[in-house]
Parts: structure tokens; C-alpha cells; sequence
């Protein structure tokens, strides 16, 4: 089960980045070429989170909160926008609990 937590994870953040990839090279909905350096992190987050890093997982999380708060901040939301943050968000936490759940089973029991 921790696994798939794990993938929901970095397969969130692949989707991420892939989609901040390709609307910035398009300069879609804002997004410019800037805008390639927020698709590297998110791949190489997701690579992380493939790898079980909890820090990946927990910066992953923590990322994605402080981003839709910047862009929230002030506009009008759609609805569409607030699912997909909070479907996002759900996926991120299964990451970081699958990849504590991984390394807590790793860990050798003490005597």
C-alpha cells in the first residue's frame, strides 16, 4: 500500500511538471519561459519522491501549497481550479505518508 502511496506521489508531480512544461512553452494562461524553471523542480521532485526521499515528498507538498496561494492570492477562482488544487494536494500527502511509511518499514527492529 505504500508503494502506491509512493506513485500517487511522484506520478502528481510528473503530471505537474509536464503541464507547467507545456503551458509555458506555449505561454499559455500566463505562463512563460520563466516558467520552465517551476516544471525542472517538479520533475526532479517527482524523480525524488520516485526515489522514497521524504524531504522530496514533503517539499513537493509544501510547493505546491505556498504556489496556489501566490496565484490565488487576490483573483477570482474558479471552481474547476480549486478541485484540481485539493486533488493535488491529496495526492501529494499520499506521497509524503508513503514515503514515511516505506522507511519506517525499512528500518530494522531494535533488539
Amino acid at each position: 500500500m505504500a508503494e502506491r502511496m509512493v506513485a500517487c506521489g511522484w506520478i502528481a508531480a510528473a503530471i505537474a511538471g509536464l503541464a507547467t512544461l507545456t503551458l509555458s512553452l506555449t505561454s499559455s494562461f500566463g505562463l512563460t519561459h520563466y516558467n520552465l524553471v517551476d516544471a525542472a523542480l517538479l520533475f526532479g521532485l517527482a524523480y525524488g519522491i520516485y526515489r522514497r526521499s521524504r524531504i522530496c515528498a514533503v517539499l513537493a507538498l509544501a510547493y505546491h501549497i505556498l504556489n496556489r496561494l501566490m496565484i490565488f492570492y487576490g483573483h477570482d477562482v474558479p471552481p474547476i481550479a480549486i478541485v484540481l488544487t485539493l486533488m493535488f494536494a491529496a495526492l501529494y500527502v499520499l506521497g509524503v505518508i508513503g514515503t514515511f511509511v516505506h522507511h519506517a518499514r525499512r528500518r530494522p527492529a531494535a533488539a
